[in-house]
């Protein structure tokens, strides 16, 4: 097995050797190229996305991988992956296929104990399928479309998914959510043939969870990693989230990227353990957490535990439990194309605008049944869902811009 001081030098040496980027940043610091060791990455300022776009995406590409004219190589032994694109453009990847199966050996030895292996059939989600069509099928994967805005968009996924019979879901908490949830007002629901869930890509709300518990029965667990690493860490079975030592280096920084004292928070900072065509060393996320190095977990891992205490928003909001929610329901995003939620009158709708990773701004439409206390209503709206230290400033608006952010707060019949 290769040590973690072998596999730090191995994607250090590749990044200063390979790519521009590395290369003038490490020669700034020294020209010793004997200093390229396992302690010397901690010398390297934190980088973010904003630093890829701003110094050219082939910058940070190992030259390994282009050709003489300066364009990525074609052929079979790299492989493109694609952000989210949550900050607001997808971002490229490039992964040496090895290097990639060596990252992700850590997600199928997890999903073992499920029964679940790669050639296992699954589902997952995206914002926009690339057929342009609500949902594609490829091999033993169902990729579904995320904007679910209409019936006849969810009865179509669910047609679909119910044919296929998946075995296993790959999928935000929140879209799984709101499929189940319309689902039901359409009469539909999941096969009896999933038998494990991994959520990933969002904050991930105990009322969802249970809300999912109570129509699949299936296990579940919490996958928090990124595209540029692959996965961070591990729930286990007492909901601990346990660090993917084997696959990341994970530290807690400050703004200015400098590590901070155990057990306070900061940023998440992965250093990639595996990835030399587009190394990732001190690559700053916007998520706020706090890692445990010392707790002795009952499930026997002894990995440190993260706690990820704020981190962007789901993909969708559906908060509405006459029971928890003092007779008001917050449904975003909420624009024209939505066809399941029908705009009220007494609607109050907004736009979110955010402001920083844990706080928004809400811009609520002039209503004349303007409600009172309406900032102690959302956020109590959130304590109950169990979403991340999310807070927000409430104005008041003349315009209500459906194309951005947006939501309705309604009053329900309790």
């Amino acid at each position: 097995m290769v040590s973690l001081k072998a596999q730090f030098e191995r994607v250090l040496k590749s990044a200063y050797e390979t790519t521009p980027y590395f290369n003038n940043l490490i020669n700034e610091i020294s020209e010793d190229e004997d200093e390229l060791n396992a302690d010397f990455f901690s010398k390297l300022p934190v980088f973010d996305k904003g630093t890829i776009r701003r110094t050219g995406w082939l910058n940070f590409i190992s030259g390994e991988y282009l050709d003489s004219d300066y364009r990525l190589k074609k052929g079979p032994r790299a492989r493109i992956e694609t952000t989210s694109g949550t900050t607001g453009t997808p971002m490229k990847i490039l992964w040496n296929n090895n290097d990639y199966f060596s990252s992700i050996i850590n997600h199928w030895k997890f999903r073992e104990k499920f029964g679940i292996t790669p050639s296992s059939r699954y589902c997952t989600s995206l914002k926009h399928v690339p057929n342009g069509e609500a949902y594609q099928i490829e091999g033993n994967k169902l990729t579904f479309t995320s904007m679910l805005y209409s019936s006849e968009t969810v009865s179509g996924i669910l047609d679909a998914i119910n044919e296929f019979k998946p075995e296993w879901l790959f999928i935000q908490n929140s879209v799984l959510f709101t499929l189940l949830y319309w689902g039901e007002k359409v009469g539909m629901r999941f096969p009896e043939s999933v038998k494990y869930i991994e959520y990933m890509g969002e904050p991930l709300s105990g009322y969802y969870r249970k809300y999912i518990e109570k129509r699949i029965y299936a296990p579940s667990s919490n996958m928090y990693g990124c595209t540029e690493t692959n996965g961070i860490s591990y729930e286990c079975t007492y909901h601990n989230n346990h660090l993917l030592t084997d696959n990341v280096f994970v530290e807690i920084v400050d703004e200015n990227g400098s590590e901070i004292k155990e057990g306070e928070d900061g940023f998440v900072c992965v250093t990639g353990l595996h990835n030399t065509a587009m190394p990732i060393l001190r690559y700053r996320l916007n998520d706020i957490a706090h890692i445990d190095k010392t707790f002795v977990c009952p499930c026997g891992n002894r990995n440190p535990v993260i706690t990820i205490k704020a981190a962007r928003m789901p993909e969708f909001l559906i908060l509405g439990d006459p029971e928890l929610c003092y007779g008001w329901a917050m449904y975003a995003p909420a624009n024209k194309e939505i066809k399941l939620i029908k705009e009220l009158p007494e609607d109050i709708a907004f736009n979110f605008i955010m402001d920083s990773l844990d706080h928004y701004d809400l811009y609520v439409y002039k209503n004349p049944n303007r409600v009172e206390n309406i900032e102690r209503i959302i956020e109590d709206l959130f304590i109950i869902y169990g979403l991340p230290n999310i807070k927000f400033t409430v104005h008041e608006s003349d315009e209500y811009d459906p194309s951005k952010m947006s939501g309705i707060l309604r009053k329900i019949d309790l």
